[in-house]
């Protein structure tokens, strides 16, 4: 499917935001691990969440209620059921890593299926902490899936090495186990480079609130057995899915929107979005009493603006489309992980963004390596071109923000991925004033005919 997206003039009005796909991703792995009866409420549900939700179960996860403002679950103390059919992970790079480490608490095999595109990640590479932990994989993949059938030995646990110079889920999903392990976990990080620590910092604040504190030790971590305790979660606003909405805020001039309801983190990863984004002209204020967030184009914080993007991977594709409208000239550097996501994010937002006509370029470090961009601001791009998203939700999002600055309209393609991330993105972006069509991509009409 394509999205046609006309320039805007000016967009306000009100929008309704997704809860967090990361604080839920972890909520239900507690919920899993956790013996007895969970709340979850606001809970946030993608085309990712439910994945992650249905394998849940599939080990036996048994849900007690369903509805928009609270789930309720009781889990299985990490004792889970046979499970015979591979657990199907799609193309998430999270669900791939958590529910590998899960295996590693079982006897009982589990078997993992996954896109081809997990090999072009960093992902199957770094499994070498199945074998340090007792456990056995078996590779049984063909030319069009991945699988991996990964057993866990009879007393799980142990010393392994984490490298977290391209992405922090493979530490956050041995956290996560940690507490079920009767001998505990050593993660010995083998970088000093930490992309994404403010999605650490979320582990283990979640994980402390259950009673199963993390220690930082000099070379990295240690986690202590002894399960997890039940409480429940409230899960926050998805400050991802806002970035769209705060990349439009400095695309359009005259942008003035609210979010009611707005419930923030406790993230760093959140605050360093927030300022990234009033420094390069999308200004926001929370009233904490009316739950209120409003969001208005502004001025950036200076004529050159440099930032730092290494704890802020998921926001940096909305990061380039904002930067090339806004009234600075833009750098960000640190981070070259957001390369290593679905797609070659980084990449491929400035090669798009200079199709329609932007002025950014890629940003190196001195070993030769794409970390970042330099946007030169104020840019007027004709537009007029078919953009590819390479079935990305993010690169969607913020290619569709860009194009309301265009001069004439954009083809994006990939429209049906937004889910991924944002499931109700078109509904609540129509609502402040976007103007848009969805149509089959040239290929869908070429099938149905």
């Amino acid at each position: 499917m394509n999205v046609t997206v006309y320039p805007a003039a000016r967009l306000s009005g009100a929008i309704e935001l997704p809860a967090s796909k990361p604080h839920m991703q972890r909520a239900l792995v507690f919920a899993l691990l956790s013996e007895g009866q969970m709340n979850i409420h606001h809970p946030s549900w993608s085309s990712e969440t439910e994945r992650l939700f249905e394998a849940a179960q599939r080990l036996g996860l048994q849900v007690v209620a369903n509805d928009k403002q609270i789930l309720t679950l009781i889990g299985t103390a990490g004792q889970f059921e046979r499970c015979d059919d591979p657990l199907g992970t799609d193309g998430s790079g999270f669900m791939f890593r958590t529910m590998a480490a899960l295996a590693c608490t079982q006897e009982t095999p589990i078997e993992l299926l996954g896109r081809l595109s997990i090999k072009q990640r960093p992902i199957l590479q770094y499994l070498g902490f199945v074998k340090d932990f007792g456990g056995s994989i078996e590779d049984r993949s063909d030319d069009q899936f991945v699988r991996l059938r990964i057993t866990g030995g009879p007393d799980f646990g142990g010393t392994t090495v984490v490298d977290t110079s391209q992405t922090s889920q493979f530490l956050t999903a041995l956290l996560l186990i940690g507490p079920m392990s009767n001998q505990g976990l050593t993660l010995k990080t083998a970088s000093q480079r930490m992309v994404g620590e403010g999605y650490i910092d979320l582990t283990t604040e979640m994980m402390a609130e259950r009673g199963c504190p993390v220690v930082k030790t000099e070379d990295g971590f240690r986690v202590g057995g002894g399960g997890y305790s039940v409480v429940d979660a409230e899960i926050p606003s998805d400050f991802t899915a806002l970035s769209y909405m705060m990349a439009a805020a400095v695309v359009v001039p005259g942008t003035d929107i609210s979010v009611p309801n707005y419930r923030p983190s406790k993230m760093t990863s959140e605050r360093d979005f927030f300022e990234a984004f009033s420094r390069l002209g999308a200004k926001s204020k929370f009233d904490s009493a009316t739950r209120d967030l409003r969001i208005w184009h502004g001025d950036p914080s200076a004529e050159t603006v440099v930032i730092n993007g290494m704890n802020i991977p998921t926001v940096t594709p909305a990061l380039c489309a904002a930067a090339c409208f806004a009234d600075a000239d833009v750098t960000l550097h640190g981070a070259g992980h957001v390369n290593l996501h679905k797609c070659q994010r980084l990449m491929v937002m400035v090669q798009q963004l200079k199709s329609m006509g932007c002025k950014i370029e890629p940003h190196f470090t001195n070993q030769g390596t794409m970390d970042g961009f330099i946007a030169r601001g104020k840019s007027k791009p004709g537009g007029g071109v078919a953009l590819r998203s390479y079935g990305d939700h993010r690169v969607l999002g913020s290619l569709f923000a860009a194009g309301l600055g265009a001069a004439n309209s954009i083809d994006i393609d990939g429209a049906q991925n937004m889910p991924a991330g944002y499931p109700a993105f078109y509904d609540e972006i129509r609502k402040i004033g976007a103007s848009f069509d969805l149509a089959p991509s040239p290929s869908e009409l070429s099938k149905a005919s």
